[in-house]
């Protein structure tokens, strides 16, 4: 039994020394690799490498400090210019300039570059006013104007859409315009009754709203004539005209035997 503990302690102790070993050897060259990073930089946290520290560049081999012009912070980057410039100041070269912001204007949210409040438009570097005219709109942009419904666009006014009696606005805001109400036709700047004859309706036609006749009537110039229906035949399916019955056929004014 003695024996036996002996052999097991001496076993742990060789793996030990096993491990210790493979640690020397693997610790010995990351140290070696340490010694290639220049100063002012660390060595990269994954795999081979080095990275500047905050306040330098990457400049070739080595890492230079980061010369911060006046209105500008660093940005603790080591690549690029490793500075930024201040909210309001835009860069030209290597330095930051005050941007020229004009009246009725404000910073974007990025802090280089400016718009127009609402009500005015960029004309070259300033803020011109959005003149509105009577009967007018600011759009929702804020830059541009449209008229109030019923009035027509020109290019600085508002004119008013003449509606006839018996007439009612129709399109959009954009492109107004007027239609006739039911029973009544465009005539150049007015609407016109339509004359609906005896025996005739209302319908749509091509030109507008017109007039038909019922069945069995056929129209004649103004009017509705009643269609004329010989023995054995009768009213076709629009009913303006006539069809003979089977086995009749049509000759002349009248239906025939085959």
């Amino acid at each position: 039994m003695v024996e036996g503990r002996l052999i097991i302690r001496l076993a742990g102790h060789v793996a030990r020394l096993h491990f210790l070993a493979l640690f020397c050897l693997f610790a010995i060259p990351q140290a070696g690799a340490n010694t290639d990073v220049p100063a002012n930089a660390r060595a990269t946290t994954h795999g081979e490498g080095w990275e500047c520290l905050e306040g330098y560049r990457r400049k070739d081999d080595r890492c230079a400090a980061v010369a911060v012009p006046d209105n500008a912070y660093s940005t603790g980057r080591g690549y690029g210019r490793g500075w930024a410039c201040r909210r309001g100041y835009g860069r030209q070269a290597e330095r930051c300039v005050a941007l020229p912001l004009p009246e009725n204007a404000y910073l974007s949210e990025s802090g280089d570059r400016w718009h127009c409040n609402r009500g005015y438009r960029r004309r070259g570097d300033a803020c011109s006013a959005v003149v509105v005219p009577l009967h007018g709109y600011l759009e929702e942009s804020g830059e541009r104007w449209s008229c109030d419904r019923g009035y027509r666009k020109t290019a600085d006014a508002c004119l008013q859409v003449e509606v006839p009696e018996n007439g009612y606005l129709v399109g959009s805001s954009r492109n107004p315009d007027w239609a006739c109400e039911r029973g009544y036709r465009k005539a150049e700047r007015a609407c016109r009754k339509i004359v609906i004859p005896e025996n005739g309706y209302l319908a749509p036609s091509v030109s507008g709203t017109s007039w038909k006749c019922e069945r069995g009537y056929r129209a004649a110039n103004d009017r509705c004539a009643k269609v004329p229906v010989p023995e054995n035949a009768h009213l076709d399916v629009v009913g303006n005209d006539w069809n003979c019955d089977k086995p009749y056929r049509k000759a002349t004014d009248g239906c025939v035997l085959r």
